[in-house]
C-alpha cells in the first residue's frame, strides 16, 4: 500500500511540475491582454466535480448482480468577472476603449480608419467602446461503468475482490458565448460614407464596423451572442482496483479522449467550443478513498477522498487570428495585401490625384490576412480533488476542492507568405512599419518629400516593409497557463436495498482564480443513476 501510493503521489508532482515549467510570465498587472483565443475548461469531464461526485462507488452497489452502473447528470452555469475577463481580449488592459478619427491628442486608444468607420458629416468621428464577455453552459452529461468479471480467477463473493472496469462517457452540451459589445458615441452620429470607384463598404459606428462582411474573421457580436451545441467529445477509460479493502480502496486508470465537438474557425472573438476544438488526448488518473470515520451499527461512515486526472492533448491544426509583436490590435489595421495592392493605391494617386478619397483608404482588413491555420498543442492539463463524503442508509454528501493546471498552449505556423505590409495612413501605396491601432506616426518606409516627391519610392521600396514571420507574436494567438480553484457541494440520496439500487445527487461548485485567463463561473448539477 505504501509503495503505491508513493508512487501515485510521484506521478502527480510529475505532472504539476511540468504544467508549471511550461508557464508563461506576465509582467502587465491585469495578467495577460490582446488575445486572441481563449480556452475554456470544458465541463462534465473526468476529474470535474459535476461527473466524479456520487458516482465513484456505484460500479458495486447491487449485490449478485453484474457489476455494472451509469448516471445521467444535468448541468449548467454562467461565467462571472466580466470586466477581468475583458481585459483578457482587449489592448492596454482596460475595459472601455476611446475611438477617434481626424486629429489625435494622444488620449484614443483605436484610430478609427482601421475600422473603415467614415461618416458623411464633418464632425470627426468618436466613441467609447467597451466589452463584457460572458459564457452559459447546459448539457446532459452520461456515464456507463463495468467491470470486466470475467478476467479473475478470484471468488465472486469475495468483497475485497480487484476489479479491471473500462468506463464510457460523453456529454451532450450547448455552449453559448457573448462579447456583449457596446458603444457610447460621443461625436454626431451620421450616415456611413459612401466613396464611388471604391470597393470597400465604410461604416457609422464600431459595433457595425466589427460585424462588417468583409471580415473574415475576428468578428465581435454586440446585442447577439454565439452559440454551438453537439457531443462534446467521449472519454474511454481502463482501470483496475489495485486495492479494496473494508477501510480504503484504491483503483488507477488510463484511456483516451476522442474529439467528437466543433472545430475552432476564429470567425467571431470567444467563438463558443463544444468538447476540445477535434484534438485527441491521452489521459490518466486515480482515485484513493479510506475511512475517516465509522458507525457501524447505524450504518454512517465518513471518508476522505483524493482525486488525481490528467489529460494530454495531441497537436493538430487549428484557425487562429495573432497580432504582431509589440503591437495590440494590429490584427485590425488596415494593410496592403500585396505589392501589387499598394501598386494599384499609387497608379490612383498619380494618374487620378482628384480621386484622394480613394487611393487614401484603398486598403485590406488586417484581420483576414492575420488570421491562418496553425499548430496548437494544448499540452497537458491536471486536476486535483479532495472531498469529505458522509453516507448514511439512505443519505450522501460531499463537499470538496477542486485544482485545476493547464499548460500554455504551443504554437507552430507551418507556413507564412511574405507579402502583406501595414498600410501608412497617407495611403497612395505608402507603408508604415512603425504605425500601430492607437497611433498613425510619420515614420514611413518612403519618406515623404514634399519639396523633391519621388514618384517610384512609394513602391519601390514596400518590400522593406513586408510583414516576416519573426515579425509575428504567435502568444497572441495561444492561451496561456493558468490553475483555478473550484470549491463544491452536493447533497443526495441512494437506495441500496432495491432490486436495482439508484441514487440522485444534486450539487453545485464555483470556480475562479486571480487571473483573468481564468473563466470565474458557477456550475449546477442534478444527477441520477442506477447499479445492475
Amino acid at each position: 500500500m505504501k509503495k503505491v501510493a508513493n508512487f501515485l503521489l510521484t506521478i502527480i508532482f510529475i505532472t504539476f511540475a511540468t504544467i508549471l515549467n511550461g508557464k508563461n510570465c506576465c509582467s502587465c498587472e491585469c495578467g495577460t491582454k490582446s488575445r486572441t483565443t481563449f480556452a475554456v475548461r470544458q465541463q462534465f469531464q473526468a476529474g470535474t466535480p459535476e461527473y466524479i461526485t456520487a458516482f465513484r462507488d456505484r460500479m458495486l452497489a447491487r449485490e449478485d448482480g453484474r457489476n455494472g452502473s451509469f448516471q445521467v447528470s444535468v448541468f449548467g452555469g454562467k461565467s462571472t468577472e466580466k470586466r477581468k475577463l475583458a481585459t483578457y481580449f482587449t489592448p492596454f488592459c482596460k475595459t472601455c476603449l476611446h475611438v477617434k478619427s481626424g486629429e489625435f491628442n494622444g488620449s484614443e486608444d483605436i484610430i478609427s480608419q482601421h475600422f473603415n468607420v467614415m461618416t458623411t458629416g464633418d464632425d470627426e468621428f468618436e466613441s467609447i467602446i467597451s466589452l463584457c464577455p460572458e459564457l452559459s453552459v447546459f448539457g446532459i452529461g452520461l456515464t456507463y461503468r463495468q467491470a470486466i468479471n470475467c478476467l479473475y480467477d478470484n471468488d465472486e463473493n469475495d468483497p475485497n475482490k480487484k476489479h479491471f472496469w473500462i468506463e464510457i462517457s460523453a456529454p451532450i452540451t450547448r455552449v453559448e458565448t457573448n462579447m456583449c459589445l457596446k458603444e457610447n458615441i460621443l461625436s454626431t452620429k451620421e450616415d456611413p460614407a459612401v466613396i464611388d470607384g471604391l470597393n470597400q463598404t465604410f461604416y457609422a459606428n464600431m459595433k457595425d464596423a466589427f460585424n462588417q462582411k468583409a471580415w473574415n474573421f475576428g468578428k465581435i457580436n454586440g446585442d447577439c451572442g454565439c452559440s454551438k451545441w453537439g457531443l462534446a467529445d467521449i472519454t474511454f477509460k481502463a482501470g483496475y482496483d489495485l486495492l479494496r479493502k473494508d477501510c480504503c480502496f484504491l483503483d488507477a486508470y488510463i484511456g483516451f479522449l476522442a474529439p467528437t465537438g466543433n472545430r475552432r474557425c476564429a470567425q467571431y472573438v470567444f467563438e463558443p467550443m463544444v468538447g476540445h476544438a477535434k484534438h485527441w488526448g491521452l489521459i490518466y488518473g486515480s482515485s484513493l478513498r479510506f475511512d475517516v470515520w465509522k458507525d457501524e451499527d447505524k450504518d454512517r461512515i465518513l471518508e476522505t477522498v483524493f482525486d488525481n486526472h490528467s489529460q494530454y492533448l495531441f497537436k493538430r491544426t487549428e484557425c487562429r487570428s495573432f497580432d504582431l509583436k509589440c503591437k495590440p490590435w494590429s490584427r485590425y489595421m488596415e494593410v496592403y495585401e500585396n505589392k501589387n495592392q499598394a501598386l494599384e493605391a499609387y497608379n490612383i494617386s498619380e494618374t487620378n490625384p482628384q480621386l484622394n478619397d480613394v487611393y487614401l483608404n484603398l486598403s485590406s482588413p488586417g484581420i483576414n490576412v492575420f488570421t491562418q491555420p496553425v499548430c496548437v498543442s494544448p499540452q497537458l492539463s491536471c486536476s486535483s480533488n479532495v472531498a469529505l463524503i458522509y453516507t448514511s442508509k439512505k443519505f450522501r454528501g460531499e463537499v470538496g476542492y477542486n485544482f485545476y493546471a493547464r499548460q500554455s498552449e504551443c504554437i507552430e505556423m507551418p507556413c507564412w507568405k511574405n507579402c502583406a505590409a501595414l498600410k501608412a495612413a497617407r495611403g497612395a501605396g505608402y507603408t508604415n512599419r512603425l504605425r500601430d491601432i492607437n497611433s498613425n506616426l510619420e515614420g514611413t518606409t518612403a519618406p515623404y518629400k514634399p519639396d523633391a516627391f519621388d514618384t517610384t519610392s512609394a513602391v519601390a521600396q514596400y518590400n522593406e516593409s513586408i510583414i516576416k514571420l519573426e515579425d509575428i507574436d504567435l502568444e497572441s494567438a495561444a492561451h496561456p497557463y493558468f490553475f483555478s480553484h473550484t470549491f463544491y457541494l452536493s447533497l443526495g440520496g441512494k437506495w441500496d436495498e432495491r432490486d436495482y439500487p439508484i441514487f440522485i445527487d444534486l450539487g453545485g461548485s464555483y470556480e475562479f482564480g486571480c487571473e483573468n485567463a481564468i473563466l470565474n463561473r458557477w456550475t449546477l448539477w442534478f444527477k441520477t443513476g442506477c447499479s445492475f
